[in-house]
């Protein structure tokens, strides 16, 4: 991928060269410049929106444009010097106050935020933050101390029904609900991700994901911290996975398995892993053909 020199503008914003992304601009007005985003989502727990443009991601609160992020994907310069180039960061140091944790580095009176350039990488490898003056008393929460993994609870048991849905905590998804139905009696979700090329929209409700295509629920995945169970079954057990097999015809390939004729699709239990550790998804029977072929990998 190519390797972008983005200029950082302390407490003003990030200049891309022929795009100038400037903090405290609304959602609206970026639209206006730059039309719609590849990716929005809405983080309905912190009251975040995220919009993802070119090798940024942008962050608004109240809609307003709070923080951008370049990824590492990115040069970041700052004046004259790269702050992903460790000497060019001990530099930026000895000339500024700043707050060191084990994988993020602050710098409050510049406004930016340095990930993976300490002690501990993270999972984006690096990342660097450059923040509003109103987000500064907040450098712990750019600082990840907030993030943490999409589960910390005990692993629980979801009951998958085929080409119907999925039971978790009391609450049942059912496939084919528009997403009005689906808030109208769970009420909003934690997180939402608007994907503007795909035309879909994914809900994070729990440890469970929400796929809408056409304002329709078609698919529900069940993430690493459940046991989701079909017919007395734990998909996330060997043992029963090749049961399935013997009884229902199936598509595997090296990270994911279909059985088309039950609408279930199973990632991480194949050859080889998947980043997200383990999944089972539910799908419409409208879905059928696309997860066969998603199988084929």
């Amino acid at each position: 991928m190519t390797v972008n020199k983005f200029q950082i503008i302390p407490f003003k914003g990030v200049d891309l060269g022929d795009i100038f992304f400037e903090l405290g601009n609304t959602n609206e007005q970026i639209i206006a410049e730059f039309g719609e985003a590849s990716e929005v989502v809405q983080d309905n727990l912190l009251n975040i929106t995220t919009e993802y443009r070119f090798a940024c991601e942008l962050k608004y609160r109240a809609d307003k444009l709070v923080a951008i992020i370049c990824n590492k994907h990115t040069n970041p310069m700052l004046g004259g010097v790269n702050v992903f180039t460790a000497e060019d960061l001990e530099e930026i140091k000895q000339q500024n106050d700043f707050i060191e944790e084990k994988s993020y580095i602050t710098f409050p009176e510049l406004g930016i935020c340095i990930g993976g350039m300490s002690q501990k990488r993270i999972t984006e490898g690096k990342a660097v933050i450059v923040f509003s003056k109103e987000e500064t008393k907040l450098t712990d929460f750019w600082q990840n101390k907030v993030k943490k993994k999409p589960s910390e609870v005990e692993p629980h048991e979801v009951k998958i029904s085929s080409f119907e849905g999925v039971e978790t905590n009391g609450k049942f998804f059912k496939l084919g609900n528009t997403m009005q139905q689906i808030i109208a009696e769970f009420g909003k979700a934690e997180k939402v991700l608007q994907h503007n090329i795909l035309g879909s929209i994914f809900e994070t409700r729990g440890s469970c994901e929400l796929h809408y295509k056409e304002n329709r629920l078609v698919a529900v995945t069940c993430n690493q911290y459940t046991y989701p169970i079909f017919n007395g079954l734990n998909l996330f057990e060997t043992e029963s996975i090749e049961k399935l097999k013997n009884e229902h015809h199936f598509l595997e390939g090296k990270h994911y398995l279909t059985f088309p004729s039950l609408g279930i699709y199973i990632g991480g239990m194949s050859q080889k892993r998947i980043p997200e550790g383990k999944l089972a998804l539910v799908f419409t029977r409208s879905e059928t053909d696309i997860y066969e072929f998603y199988a084929e990998d």
